[in-house]
């Protein structure tokens, strides 16, 4: 196959939907001789923060001399960006799998999947094949850890068939997808912390207390050593537009750096340094002018990311109630108490109404728009849900009408304010160019 036809076929396989397990993956692997088992992991669930938090570790073991692969999910800017392995000589975009890379894996995969239902097996799932790639492509780079993220919550997650895990992150975690896993936060919890294995060490975000109860249970009954960042013990030194700079005890010094923005992403380093320091433990070689360079030179787009200057446009992948708070909590730190022009589109699977309910404060405009994606929301019913909210709503239908009238309406003294499913930031990004 090529790449046309590779994707083609994903596409395919995504129609056929799939069913919860592990069976199909674990016999794809199988017939694959195991490829996973040649590979060392750091293993990420939670609700939000992964991709930041994996960010900045990658980072740090770059900077470090290591060869890192990532598997992230979902992704913002394009499809290959999935599966990266990053250097130093090599770092992304450059590091993302190459489409021949793509069409050369799949086509292995492909043939094996046929077998598989030529004999009356279900076929793997769109994410399990492309998990199993992200295993193939980490082996034939070379890579000396792979920092791999979960899809969806944990325990039945298609990346959850990995053995070598050198240490589980669990990243904050909150209400979503309550439809696949519970209704509350102990039983989400409990399917985030199912990637938790015997005697493998745990980090975690400052948890709810709730979840902390049901990761610490979870820790006991697997005996792993649990680490446990507790916010109190980091301090904020600065807070700018430009980054912030943090200690993580009051006998440091010089304090850290990191470019990503808000006061979340302070816990989110401070968890990336944690597993950093559990790897130093396992063997790998990272001293502190490591992990200050690697958290300095870290890049995450999508987290509340400055792409535009005079008016200040800003995009935030703030698609639950919890990322929603976050976002609040950064605007009130960047901006105070002024209102700006918000650009929304979601996901009609998203609990929208709390979203906008959280957020229409802060806004003097609010401008609704229909994401590029099957699951999206209509613009007309998000408009809806914003005017009960909000005194002046904009229904743009489109991401590029959005941005034009964000643009027409603001003042060099305003901000831009893009948020909602990060599917869209892509497309956000590009009309914030064309229209400036």
């Amino acid at each position: 196959m090529n790449y046309n036809e590779a994707m083609g076929y994903l596409q395919e396989v995504s129609c056929y939907g799939g069913k919860l397990g592990l069976e199909s993956i674990q016999e794809l692997l199988k017939r694959l001789n195991h490829p996973e088992d040649e590979l060392k992991f750091v293993h990420v669930a939670g609700t939000n923060g992964k991709g930041s938090t994996s960010a900045y570790l990658a980072s740090i073991l770059v900077e470090a001399g290591y060869t890192v692969g990532r598997y992230i999910s979902p992704v913002v800017v394009t499809y290959e960006e999935c599966i990266q392995v990053v250097r130093k000589d090599q770092l992304v975009p450059k590091g993302y799998i190459k489409k021949e890379q793509i069409a050369k894996h799949l086509t292995k995969i492909k043939e094996v999947c046929d077998e598989m239902v030529e004999e009356g097996l279900t076929s793997p799932t769109a994410f399990e094949i492309e998990t199993v790639m992200a295993f193939l492509e980490f082996i034939e780079q070379k890579v000396d850890i792979v920092i791999l993220e979960v899809g969806l919550g944990g325990r039945l997650d298609a990346t959850n068939v990995i053995k070598n895990v050198l240490v589980s992150v669990m990243t904050s975690i909150s209400m979503d997808h309550m439809q696949f896993l519970g209704n509350t936060l102990g039983e989400i919890t409990r399917e985030k912390a199912g990637i938790i294995k015997p005697g493998v060490p745990v980090v975690s975000y400052d948890q709810q207390e709730e979840a902390k109860k049901v990761i610490k249970e979870r820790c006991k009954e697997t005996g792993s050593r649990l680490y446990m960042l507790h916010k109190k013990d980091v301090s904020i030194k600065t807070m700018t537009i430009n980054g912030t700079t943090f200690l993580l005890n009051q006998e440091q010094e010089e304090p850290y750096y990191i470019p990503l923005l808000g006061e979340h992403q302070v816990y989110n380093a401070s968890v990336a340094m944690a597993a950093a320091n559990v790897l130093v433990e396992k063997g790998f070689i990272i001293d502190d002018e490591n992990i200050r360079l690697g958290l300095a030179n870290t890049k995450w787009f999508g987290r509340f990311s400055v792409i535009d200057h005079n008016p200040y446009v800003i995009v935030d992948g703030a698609h639950n109630i919890d990322a929603a708070d976050m976002l609040c909590k950064a605007v009130e730190q960047y901006f105070g108490t002024k209102k700006g022009i918000f650009v929304i589109g979601v996901f009609q699977d998203k609990e929208y109404e709390e979203i906008i309910k959280r957020t229409a404060k802060y806004a003097k405009t609010m401008i609704t728009v229909m994401t590029n994606s099957e699951r999206a929301l209509s613009s007309e019913k998000l408009g809806q849900v914003a005017k009960q909210y909000c005194d002046h709503v904009i229904d743009a239908k489109t991401i590029e009408n959005g941005m034009q009238i964000a643009k027409q309406i603001a003042t060099k003294e305003d901000y831009i304010l893009c948020f909602g499913s990060l599917s869209f930031l892509a497309d956000i990004t590009e009309q914030a160019v064309v229209n400036c």
